[in-house]
């Protein structure tokens, strides 16, 4: 018979212990080897890096051009949400080697793009959030962001002042433009999703913006709230997009004591209950009901990653954030060389200006200088015999300006998708250096101080050639073409003008 003896108590516990010693001894230059290889950024892994960093500049050529003097930043983060790495890529690297905030600096020499992970990574939009005094905040959608009135978040992107608002769900950093964007038609059909509106931010307007790869689409909820007051989310309803607006919980919950810095002129909000939408009131917490055929002021709204640069600034309303633009001087380039952004400021023969749009040969311009004239829209219909167009055509303007045909329509038609009939030039007035702006063009709001100027001013109506608007601080709205209102114009300058000084802002403009 065979003895079955087992192992005693002590001899298990002998051979529990001498099994501990062997596997720490193991263990030790294995976490070694792994810590040295996850702190050390080899060659091959540089090459990869470097080369998918070229791949997605080359995707956006348009705003990373090869021009030399010129500094880019491109974070991990982008390369991985623009579905260039795999999500799983940073799971190789400890965060002190590599994360998503990562930035990869690229400087343009010789027309080719030279690159560098530097220790000296700076500043991102996330920790400048965290660097904010704020005093209270709300929580929406599962994000925390700002309540009351704040000075200390404003940020400069493409050319237009922004607002930090918070932190997203998702880790995204939540901005809202603090300017008016445009004075649109909302929709002549009830949702929000089949808007002119939403067609217009998330096809028109977000394709003009320089570095528009840092924003990352996000739900947006427009399902009607049981009331003006609610502050409650309804995620019933719901789009995703790049772009989208403040939405009727988000405005009363940024309230303290009836004030926000998301208060001023009135915009539209998301919700809307039947046929009718919500906009902002300046003198009470609830907002006010509009017939969605009215013409509103637009406030985009938009999400960055939270990696996103800030290579400026310290977040005043005189020295914003400046975020991931081109890091270099554009004195003594052209226009077109210096890739200026939608809403950069000009000045000329010592008017000022603001880019309304830009076309491989040419920037369009809107005055941003009162013209000091007042005039009827026209007897019948827009012409250069009588009212604007006449008086237009014979004034005394920058001869920069080309003499080009001058197209009535473009950018927007409403009562249609605007996307048909977006850059077709329809209704052409020859001989007109300049016109007036046009209902739905970039910047064609209420967007001029007191200073410069005062009451309403004339846009064209692209659904009729013989109706026109007058924008005013308050709506938009359709006016008597008999009416005599002031005059702002719009006209174009060759994008081969040269810049001479000046960072395109409006204390420091691009100078021509």
């Amino acid at each position: 018979m065979i003895n079955k003896k087992g192992l005693t108590l002590v001899e298990l516990l002998a051979v529990i212990i001498l099994l501990g010693l062997i596997s720490a001894a193991i263990a030790v230059p294995i976490v070694s080897l792994i810590g040295k290889n996850s702190a050390k950024l080899n060659e091959a892994t540089l090459k990869t890096l470097y080369s998918t960093t070229e791949l997605y500049m080359e995707k956006y050529s348009n705003t990373y051009k090869k021009i030399d003097g010129n500094i880019y930043y491109i974070t991990m983060e982008q390369l991985i949400e623009n579905d260039f790495l795999d999500k799983d890529y940073l799971n190789a690297f400890n965060d002190k080697t590599l994360s998503k905030n990562t930035q990869i600096k690229v400087t343009v020499n010789s027309g080719e793009y030279a690159y560098e992970i530097s220790t000296n990574q700076i500043n991102n939009i996330k920790n400048k959030y965290d660097s904010l005094d704020i005093s209270s905040t709300y929580n929406y959608n599962d994000g925390t962001y700002i309540m009351g009135t704040n000075e200390n978040n404003y940020v400069q992107y493409n050319g237009f002042i922004w607002r930090i608002m918070g932190v997203n769900s998702d880790g995204t950093i939540r901005l809202v433009m603090d300017e008016l964007a445009t004075s649109l038609i909302y929709s002549d059909s009830i949702g929000y999703d089949q808007s002119y509106v939403r067609e217009w931010l998330n096809n028109y307007f977000v394709s003009r913006l320089k570095f528009n790869d840092i924003i990352k689409k996000e739900s947006w909820y427009y399902n009607a709230p049981a009331s003006a007051s609610n502050t409650t989310i309804d995620k019933t309803i719901s789009v995703k997009d790049s772009v989208g607006l403040i939405s009727v919980e988000e405005f009363n919950l940024s309230l303290v004591s009836s004030t926000s810095y998301l208060k001023g002129q009135p915009y539209g909000l998301l919700n809307q209950r039947g046929t009718y939408f919500y906009t902002t009131v300046n003198s009470s917490k609830v907002p006010a009901s509009s017939n969605i055929t009215t013409a509103i002021f637009v406030k985009p709204v938009i999400n960055i990653f939270a990696s996103t640069v800030v290579v400026d600034g310290t977040g005043t309303s005189s020295s914003p954030f400046i975020l991931n633009e081109s890091n270099s001087v554009n004195a003594n380039r052209s226009l077109k060389a210096a890739n200026i952004a939608v809403g950069s400021y000009i000045r000329m023969d010592s008017k000022l200006y603001r880019v309304v749009n830009k076309e491989s040969d040419r920037l369009k311009l809107i005055s941003y200088d009162y013209l000091g004239v007042n005039a009827i829209y026209a007897s019948t219909i827009f012409n250069t015999t009588n009212g604007v167009g006449k008086t237009l055509s014979t004034a005394t303007l920058s001869n920069k300006f080309l003499n080009d045909n001058v197209f009535v329509g473009d950018p927007y038609i409403a009562g249609s998708n605007y996307k048909n009939t977006v850059f077709k030039k329809k209704n052409i007035v020859s001989n007109v250096k300049a016109s007036v702006p046009v209902l739905g063009e970039i910047m064609t709001t209420s967007m001029y101080p007191a200073s410069r100027h005062t009451g309403c001013y004339w846009a064209i109506n692209n659904c009729s050639n013989s109706t026109a608007y007058a924008i005013c601080s308050t709506s938009a709205s359709v006016s008597s073409i008999s009416t005599s209102l002031p005059i702002i114009y719009t006209g174009y300058i060759s994008t081969t003008n040269v810049i001479s000084s000046g960072v395109g802002t409006a204390t420091s403009p691009y100078q021509i």
